[in-house]
């Protein structure tokens, strides 16, 4: 009983912190995709 507690704990301090570079990567990535398109709609 007391095991349970702590792995769902760590369970969910490794998804925030796997999650958040991840959404850091997409959004950086989406942005470098706009940044392509508009360039290539420039040219």
């Amino acid at each position: 009983m007391f095991k349970v507690i702590p792995t769902s704990v760590f369970y969910s301090i490794i998804f925030v912190l796997v999650s958040l570079p991840f959404g850091i990567t997409i959004s950086i990535l989406s942005g470098l995709v706009l940044q392509l398109q508009s360039n290539n709609i420039l040219k």
